[in-house]
């Protein structure tokens, strides 16, 4: 991980001060530098939240997410767009009528049903072994 670089431009080169932030013993953190201990999940993520930098270039130094724009989507057809631009469109509509949300549930309990593969009932067993 990065951290040395966090520390370099974001803490003046001194470690303390990363420890401090991070609400973390420096030894804790001396132990991350070195190798010698594995930051947790609730440390990564303060370190993420704290430098103000992504996971993906905390964990492998590329900014992954700068390749695309936050609100980016790749949709996989022209229908997938169009059905979910629609959907988008209601729900941030001021529209919050029975019919609207009836409507809305109805469509996509029948585009997950449609989606699952069919359930095929229990042949059930009559007498014993």
């Amino acid at each position: 991980m990065r951290l040395k670089q966090i520390i370099d431009e974001d803490f003046g080169g001194i470690p303390n001060r990363f420890a401090k932030a991070l609400g973390i013993s420096p030894g804790s953190l001396s132990a991350y530098l070195n190798g010698d201990s594995i930051i947790g999940g609730e440390i990564f993520f303060k370190i993420v939240s704290i430098a103000k930098r992504s996971s993906d270039w905390l964990l492998t130094g590329e900014d992954v997410g700068a390749k695309r724009p936050v609100n980016s989507v790749e949709y996989k057809t022209p229908e997938e767009k169009e059905y979910l631009e629609m959907l988008l469109r209601v729900i941030r509509s001021d529209d919050t009528s029975q019919t609207t949300m009836t409507i809305l549930d109805a469509v996509l309990t029948s585009k997950s049903e449609a989606e699952s593969p069919p359930v095929r009932p229990r042949k059930s067993r009559t007498g014993t072994r």
